[in-house]
């Protein structure tokens, strides 16, 4: 199923972000943070490349997961970025809304799941028994161009960068 959506879907972009959890307390306030650095660098990116230049409309659909913590999450998510929009983006940005939706009625997000729990799975890895979980995560990562040894800053083909913060 992944390689078939993969080679018929439209032409899209996937971000894996990686932070060291050393010294951070809060590892949900910190995801929520992450969040926001990962669309802008993203952004940035896509309109760097030309795979996306700007002006363009972006609509940000997330993994619905608490309703408390996912709405504080959009809240400050919509805000940040119509921020940035003006700022960084020259107003070049617009966006369109910034939504969570189950993962169980959107095959994106399912794929995007896909995707980071493959790359979770390869980066850490150390200690890690090798087993069916690893090798289809190698497969996934392969199908969207990365590189099992891929590093952080990495521009990982057309479709993926790895970006640590």
């Amino acid at each position: 199923m992944v390689e078939i959506f993969l080679d018929e879907a439209p032409p899209m972009s996937f971000k894996i972000a990686s932070l060291p959890t050393v010294g951070i307390r809060n590892k949900q306030d910190a995801l929520q943070k992450l969040f926001y650095h990962v669309l802008v660098r993203g952004i940035d990116g896509e309109n760097e490349t030309g795979r996306a230049a700007l002006p363009r409309k972006l609509q940000i659909w997330k993994d619905a997961e608490e309703e408390g913590s996912d709405s504080l999450l959009v809240a400050d998510l919509d805000d940040k970025l119509k921020q940035a929009a003006s700022s960084r983006f020259d107003n070049k940005l617009h966006i369109d809304f910034v939504s969570c939706v189950d993962s169980k009625v959107n095959l994106f997000l399912q794929l995007a799941d896909l995707l980071s729990a493959s790359a979770n799975r390869i980066l850490n890895q150390a200690g890690v028994k090798r087993n069916h979980k690893t090798e289809f995560a190698e497969f996934v990562l392969e199908k969207v161009g990365v590189d099992k040894s891929f590093s952080p800053n990495d521009k990982i083909g057309d479709m993926v960068a790895h970006i640590s913060l």
